[in-house]
């Protein structure tokens, strides 16, 4: 399980540029998550929903 900082950090990693295979690369992480993470944080821009 990962944090919601940490997954913050990673949506905005993508926001400001950086390419999804860098992220996946160098954090280890899966395209389903990544891009799971990035679709609901969309969904929840003006929400306190948390992403999981």
């Amino acid at each position: 399980m990962f944090s919601q900082e940490f997954i913050k950090q990673i949506v905005e990693l993508y926001k400001t540029g950086k390419r999804k295979s860098e992220i996946m690369r160098e954090y280890e992480l899966s395209s389903s998550t990544l891009a799971r993470w990035i679709k609901q944080s969309k969904k929840h821009v003006h929400s306190n929903t948390q992403i999981t």
